[in-house]
């Protein structure tokens, strides 16, 4: 990601490379110094580990760190750590029923969601990923990332890392599907369907063949009016299927519902049985993963059923089929059974089901359908590539047959914006040190519905259209926080959390009333703290965020595009002005440009302990903030030690910190750097004031100014998961 002129990199705590990629840096390399660097942190890391990591950004302020369990803990569908699944996921789809979720890539498609269709766009997620392998009780398995959630009974969702044998799924429902985008199994050269299904349970392999035994002999007249020859024998009847038939084969939602219910009724009238007094009906096969396959038929018709194993491989006792009718000894595979509960029975007696042969009496109550349970988890190779989608209505959707959660996203999700606002607190207290209640609340139901009416917008792009308006994210943000408590007259240190906790009710109350107002959803996340710097120098040079000022003389620096107005219009003025790190002004692509300032506070970061400032940061994101409070800790050389301990202790209330030490001089041109009072005032002097009509021109000039921008996508060519520099 890139955010002005500096990258944002997340990185893993496993890439040494890159959590020392700022250390000794040469001239070739100061590139890097344009990077903002941090790792994300999926568990506590042990003290040591703590300690490695602060080693580092005691020598060169990186990398800061991200806690994914309290990212997660703010928002539950978070997903720094790739919640995915493999390639050949089924997904349970109204176009083709099933179908592996990488066929389907950047398809915009309807899903079902374990309770009705919803429209996604499957997505490859990641890469070289490690996997678990989730087995069930239904004869399921789903092969998933660490992250992906499952929906556990009472809705309560859990990530793959955190299963536990014998947690129970929550309950859903299924589709009938018919689908004309899906090849169908039957044409006018194939078998008919109930012959076809006959087959899939009792045919030869290698011949188009039957053979019927004892009460199936029945069914001759029915095979013989669905187009087959019967040769009656003694002991057997052989049918010959006349049409295309293929052992094993189960129909797609390509195929009519009337023809995949006839198909079912041949399966069972071959290989089924009456499992209950209920009506329940059990269906035997030796190949496991065609009973699977057939479940997910089920699925497609409004039922289910579970695959169990029935019998294990051995010697047992066997019909001759040699004309004696006596039983021999035979070495017989794994049995398994496919159970459909008379539910579902009779869900598909509703539908049509009609068998010949096996008697449908079922006549439930209720849904009294088991639970589904976990049954084994296992760590298996890594996968090279991991797939997954956004489901907005329930977050969920149909893998492999079972019901379980989609793809997370990050705080602020792929194809999302920035939507944000500040209020400056300073500008709501008078020289008495008195607050305008009034207007400061004013100001924040303002920020709330300015931020709110920027997600009614439409995007040009479908994609980040769809997350916009889904999500409807506000960061309304709060500046001259430190500045605001030294100017008000008695402000008891004690309020600070009351105040807080005040501020986050009016925008929160704000943002949703206006939400009702237009009948639209309310936004998912509210409140930040966003990196303060540039508006604050806006207002007067006020303490940015949370922050302390600098000191009572500092410099100021901002970075821009060579070529942005402002930086045109700085030089003409005649400001301070610098080439980027390992550039001149000859080449430079990014300027940074300075401002003395001076500061009307008393306390200054040189004040304060760093552990001070951690309790404040702390204190923001329990009363204020809902997302992340934009933070850079000031640390002393003597301090590391105890910032170590403390966020060892207190690593479940921290989401995302950077650090530097104070008065740090191994970067050059810090956006932050005392200076004395001579040294203000002659930069000051310096200074021309700031002219709106230059830069006016100055856009005019480099035709910024109501140029029209192409929208691109900006995925092109990165389609082996690298994306060209550009």
């Amino acid at each position: 990601m890139v955010r002005r002129t500096a990258e944002i990199a997340i990185i893993s705590p496993k890439d040494e490379d890159c959590i020392n990629a700022k250390r000794n840096l040469t001239e070739d390399k100061f590139h890097r110094y344009m990077s903002n660097n941090s790792v994300y942190l999926e568990e506590q890391p042990t003290k040591e580990e703590l300690t490695a990591i602060f080693d580092s950004i005691r020598e060169c302020g990186e990398p800061g760190f991200i806690n994914v369990a309290e990212a997660k803990r703010r928002r539950p569908d978070f997903a720094g750590m790739n919640p995915c699944v493999s390639g050949d996921t089924q997904i349970l789809t109204e176009q083709y029923g099933y179908i592996p979720i990488q066929d389907i890539v950047d398809m915009p498609i309807k899903v079902w969601n374990g309770y009705e269709m919803s429209e996604v766009t499957p997505r490859v997620t990641g890469y070289d990923q490690p996997m678990l392998q989730i087995s069930f009780s239904n004869g399921s398995t789903v092969k998933c990332t660490d992250y992906h959630t499952f929906v556990l009974k009472d809705d309560v969702r859990v990530e793959a890392r955190d299963l536990q044998l014998g947690d129970k799924l929550e309950k859903c429902g299924y589709p009938v599907i018919t689908s004309y985008q899906c090849t169908s199994l039957f044409d006018e050269k194939s078998a008919e369907p109930y012959v076809a299904g006959f087959y899939a349970g009792d045919g030869l392999t290698s011949k188009p063949l039957i053979w019927l035994y004892d009460k199936k002999r029945e069914l001759k007249s029915e095979f013989e009016r669905l187009g087959c020859v019967v040769l009656e024998g003694e002991e057997r009847d052989t049918v010959r299927v006349i049409g295309k038939v293929q052992k094993h084969q189960v129909p797609l939602v390509g195929d009519s519902v009337a023809n995949r219910l006839e198909w079912l009724a041949g399966l069972i009238d071959s290989d089924g049985t009456l499992n209950s007094e209920d009506g329940a009906i059990a269906i035997y096969s030796v190949n496991r993963d065609f009973l699977v396959e057939v479940m997910c038929m089920l699925q497609t018709l409004g039922a289910t059923g579970t695959v169990s194993l029935s019998s294990n491989d051995g010697e047992r006792l066997m019909p001759a089929n040699d004309g004696t009718g006596e039983k021999k000894e035979y070495f017989c595979n794994k049995c398994y059974r496919l159970t459909i509960s008379s539910y579902y029975v009779k869900q598909l007696m509703d539908l049509g089901l009609n068998t010949r042969r096996v008697t449908l009496v079922a006549s439930p109550n209720r849904n009294a359908s088991r639970f589904i349970t976990v049954t084994e988890i296992k760590r298996i190779e890594n996968a090279p590539v991991v797939y997954c989608f956004t489901e907005p209505k329930n977050h969920t959707g149909m893998f492999n047959g079972i019901m379980a959660g989609q793809c997370a996203e990050i705080i602020l999700p792929p194809n999302a914006v920035c939507n944000l606002t500040t209020i400056n607190l300073t500008a709501f207290v008078n020289d008495d040190g008195l607050v305008d209640w009034d207007g400061l609340f004013g100001a924040l139901k303002l920020s709330a519905r300015a931020g709110y009416r920027m997600t009614c917008l439409d995007l040009e792009l479908p994609e980040w259209n769809e997350i916009h308006h889904r999500d409807r994210l506000l960061g309304c943000s709060l500046t001259g926080y430190q500045d605001f408590l030294g100017m008000v007259k008695d402000f008891d240190k004690g309020k600070e959390e009351r105040f807080l906790h005040v501020l986050r009710d009016i925008i929160n109350y704000n943002a949703d009333n206006y939400a009702d107002e237009l009948g639209t959803p309310h936004s998912l996340l509210k409140t930040a703290v966003k990196p303060e710097g540039t508006l604050s120098l806006v207002a007067n040079g006020v303490s940015p965020g949370l922050h302390f000022q600098h000191s009572p003389y500092f410099i100021r620096r901002i970075r821009v595009n060579a070529s942005d107005p402002l930086a045109k219009t700085a030089i003409k003025l005649g400001w301070q002005i610098h080439p980027e790190v390992g550039q001149t002004m000859e080449d430079a692509t990014t300027l940074v440009i300075d401002f003395p300032c001076k500061s009307p506070s008393k306390k200054t970061k040189f004040d304060v302990s760093a552990i001070e400032q951690l309790d404040i940061y702390r204190m923001f994101q329990e009363y204020y903030t809902e997302q992340n409070t934009s933070n850079t800790i000031s640390v002393r050389p003597d301090e590391w030690e105890e910032v170590v301990e403390y966020i060892y202790a207190h690593w479940n209330d921290i989401l995302a910190v950077s650090f530097l030490e104070l008065n740090s001089t191994y970067y050059p041109l810090l956006p932050y750097e005392e200076c004395t009072k001579e040294e203000y005032e002659e930069l000051k002097g310096k200074m021309k004031p700031f002219d709106p009509e230059l830069l006016n021109n100055m856009e005019v000039e480099t035709r910024n100014m109501g140029k029209e921008f192409e929208i691109l996508d900006d995925r092109e060519g990165c389609e082996n998961g690298v994306c060209p520099i550009r």
